[in-house]
């Protein structure tokens, strides 16, 4: 049981909610079957979620983060190639473009969506550019139709970091779906397994590229006997994927609930003009948008303070990112310091108060009340 009475999140809860006698019997029929990698569940989660997603094949991995790194090696990218991304993103993005030895090339963020700033793109497309990688945050998806005429044009690859954004629409169309999507299942994820997963969805475009990323996650093989190429073990196991086949059919709930607590978040901190809240995506372009609230973020005067008067208040927080990653030294871009106004003043700002598909009103309105007392007095 959490510490804080209204909790970043609240996984114990949700497991109480749900169906336990029958997650226990499926651990059982898995114990039982000796069949822990590779096995009916991990095939029935990449069905189920390439039907939901309207894709011609999903590939379980072992996290969000090799969903990254196989889908670049998946293209051909290496070193002499450069990826088109953000700073403002967890580290795994930029990590995976160094993993495979390719160069990051950076542009800043629109701070309305703090998302890719999509005008920025093509400017920074040059003879070695491979790949535009967009992260999808928050539950709010890129400009993806922008993305794709730029990428069409310049016969690049897409790789969607949409770990984020499952279930988010851009103009009727999933994230996750304009090119190699990559998705995350941790315990923070809005459909998470009980530790680290993810998985690849594979368009009709890029299906040339299913049975090599199959063959990628487990060693390069397809039999054990024949290895076609140096591969990862990087193989989603059976547990893990009978618990996201169990959460599943509970998904659209869980994204109706976020999108119903951001809702309460938005009208209760309307009037606090210190705070400034996700923009709310139909005052953009009406009927472009579909978020599904992964996270709630905010940006705000006086963060620390703040984090501080919750969390004696017994409100959990996160700030996702308080050090872009260019300003990171691990990454050897510290050239890009001053390139990138918006991610910056982001960083400085930015706040993700707790959101959660068990989040009761009582919850959402304690927060809402602590930040107006804060600002307010």
């Amino acid at each position: 049981m959490s510490k804080y009475p209204v909790p970043f999140i609240d996984l114990p809860k949700e497991y109480k909610e749900l169906d336990t006698k029958m997650l226990s019997k499926r651990f059982k029929n898995i114990l039982l079957s000796g069949r822990f990698i590779l096995g009916k569940e991990v095939e029935k989660f990449e069905e189920a979620m390439a039907d939901y997603l309207e894709v011609e094949a999903v590939v379980a991995v072992n996290s969000g983060t090799d969903a990254l790194i196989l889908s670049l090696k998946a293209l051909g990218v290496g070193p002499g190639d450069e990826v088109i991304t953000v700073a403002h993103t967890f580290a795994a993005t930029i990590a995976a473009i160094k993993h495979v030895g390719a160069t990051p090339v950076l542009v800043d963020t629109r701070k309305y969506s703090y998302n890719m700033d999509t005008n920025l793109v093509e400017e920074a497309i040059t003879d070695k550019t491979k790949v535009i990688l967009p992260v999808h945050l928050n539950g709010r998806c890129c400009c993806m139709d922008s993305i794709w005429v730029i990428a069409y044009s310049h016969a690049l690859y897409i790789i969607e970091d949409a770990c984020q954004a499952l279930g988010s629409m851009f103009k009727g169309q999933k994230a996750g779906s304009w090119g190699l999507g990559c998705f995350s299942t941790h315990p923070l994820k809005t459909l998470s397994a009980a530790g680290d997963g993810g998985y690849i969805a594979i368009p009709s475009e890029y299906r040339d590229r299913i049975e090599y990323l199959r063959d990628l996650r487990n060693h390069g093989t397809w039999d054990k006997v024949h290895f076609d190429t140096i591969g990862y073990n990087s193989r989603l196991d059976e547990v893990q994927a009978s618990i996201l086949n169990w959460k599943l059919p509970n998904l659209p709930s869980f994204i109706d609930r976020r999108r119903k607590v951001a809702m309460r978040y938005q009208k209760g901190l309307e009037n606090v003009k210190q705070v400034k809240l996700p923009y709310p995506p139909e005052l953009l372009e009406p009927g472009c948008w579909y978020d599904t609230y992964n996270g709630y973020t905010v940006r705000v005067p006086e963060r620390e303070r703040l984090v501080k008067h919750l969390y004696q208040r017994g409100i959990e927080t996160l700030v996702n990112w308080p050090i872009p990653l260019h300003l990171q030294k691990c990454f050897g871009l510290e050239h890009y310091k001053g390139k990138l106004p918006v991610t910056e003043m982001l960083s400085k700002e930015v706040l993700n108060l707790p959101i959660f598909p068990q989040m009761e009103n009582k919850q959402v309105d304690t927060v809402i009340g602590a930040i107006k007392d804060f600002y307010n007095g």
